[in-house]
């Protein structure tokens, strides 16, 4: 059996009890003094945080604002709509547009050997053209002529009747077929 004895004086234990609840205070406030530090700096941490995301913030809102400011504060709209007049400017240009190297392998396909071509025109907007040059000899000249008549390129051909019989010199109209300007033919 244990006995617990306490032979302190009165006073003493008074004493004792102060100095241990004064302890416990002590730590008490010691760890809330902790806690309330831990607390401050998590505070800042997200202050600066959130400093950081104002800033990008502000600077995204400047620049969309000089970018603004460089367009002559030009709206959607007016963007769509100048964008579908270039692209119609564009559109327009190219149905216009001569491919020249396909009309060139074309014609060439159809020249026989002994006929020269001193000048090629065309005005693609009414199908027309000109086609002028110098034939060695009459079988060529009519060789031309059988040629451009059996092309599917050509709707016609208007060769004009030579009596010479060596170097022919000729200017052609032709009537081309609608699909002789498409690219890809």
């Amino acid at each position: 059996m244990k006995a617990l004895l306490n032979f302190l004086p009165s006073e003493n234990r008074l004493e004792i009890k102060r100095l241990l609840v004064t302890a416990v205070f002590l730590k008490s406030v010691t760890f809330l003094a902790t806690l309330l530090v831990i607390f401050c700096v998590f505070l800042y941490g997200i202050q600066f945080l959130l400093n950081q995301e104002i800033s990008r913030i502000h600077t995204e809102q400047q620049i969309i604002q000089d970018q603004s400011k460089v367009s002559g504060g030009m709206d959607v709209e007016a963007a769509i709509k100048s964008l579908n007049k270039q692209t119609s400017r564009i559109d327009s240009i190219q149905k216009t547009h001569i491919y020249w190297t396909l009309v060139l392998e074309h014609i060439d396909a159809i020249l026989p050997d002994g006929i020269t071509i001193t000048d090629i025109s065309i005005q693609s907007d009414s199908r027309t053209g000109t086609l002028s040059g110098i034939a060695a000899t009459r079988d060529a000249y009519y060789e031309l002529d059988k040629n451009l008549q059996s092309s599917q390129f050509i709707e016609k051909a208007d060769l004009p009747i030579s009596l010479l019989k060596s170097d022919i010199q000729f200017s052609i109209s032709i009537t081309f077929a609608p699909d002789f300007f498409s690219h890809e033919t």
